[in-house]
């Protein structure tokens, strides 16, 4: 049919042997991936990958079954996608991305305040210039799944916990109060900004100072 398109040879029982792929790419059952399909080798496939969902067990009682009897075997556009045939180019379902639909995405792909790992979870970026918390830990500059909240200034608190209760060296061996607090623990961090809103009679951008009676009135 249709001379197999450019794609194939034609067998002597007038039926196209279409041409494999080079790059040795196999499918759930261990095959050989063709580079084109249909009677006349018109159709492009498209990439392979694990698959996210499949079935474990194919039921066809082959070798390849029977000895790989687990999920996750190879499937076009990890089974995460379609495979458009005039381009040979996966269309990838929400959530997922890459040449064969192999990656998910993170949650709104980490803000741009962020790495996506490759469980699908965003690792935020920290802070320059060294901020420590109570426990000693470097501080993100950025929080929540999707890295999309701010982090506001660290100083020492006025007012926490003498004992944290977490049993870590820094709990043990810092066993004192006026450890690191986000806006001093004397105010709250506007997540959208990453400016502290201070409580009343503090003040600085960490809420790191008092604020003197009256403010001294001016005398």
């Amino acid at each position: 049919p249709n001379s197999c398109s450019g794609h194939g040879t034609c067998s002597e029982h007038d039926k196209c042997t279409c041409f494999m792929r080079k790059d040795g790419t196999t499918d759930a059952l261990g095959d050989t991936v063709p580079a084109w399909i249909a009677a006349d080798c018109s159709q492009r496939t498209c990439p392979y990958a694990k698959a996210w969902v499949d079935e474990p067990k194919l039921g066809l009682n082959s070798a390849a079954d029977t000895e790989q009897n687990n999920a996750h075997r190879n499937a076009e556009c990890a089974n995460a996608g379609t495979c458009d045939r005039s381009t040979g180019l996966c269309e990838c379902f929400p959530g997922y991305e890459g040449r064969a639909c192999d990656r998910s995405v993170c949650p709104n792909s980490c803000s741009g305040h962020g790495t996506c790992s490759e469980h699908d979870k965003c690792t935020c970026f920290m802070r320059k210039d060294g901020t420590t918390d109570a426990l000693g830990d470097t501080v993100p500059a950025w929080i929540a799944a999707d890295c999309s909240q701010r982090t506001c200034p660290y100083a020492k608190a006025w007012v926490d916990e003498p004992k944290l209760g977490l049993n870590s060296a820094a709990d043990t061996e810092q066993n004192n109060a006026h450890r690191n607090a986000e806006c001093a623990n004397a105010g709250t961090c506007d997540r959208s900004t990453g400016l502290c809103e201070c409580f009343p009679g503090y003040e600085g951008r960490a809420c790191d100072r008092s604020v003197c009676p009256n403010s001294c009135s001016g005398h």
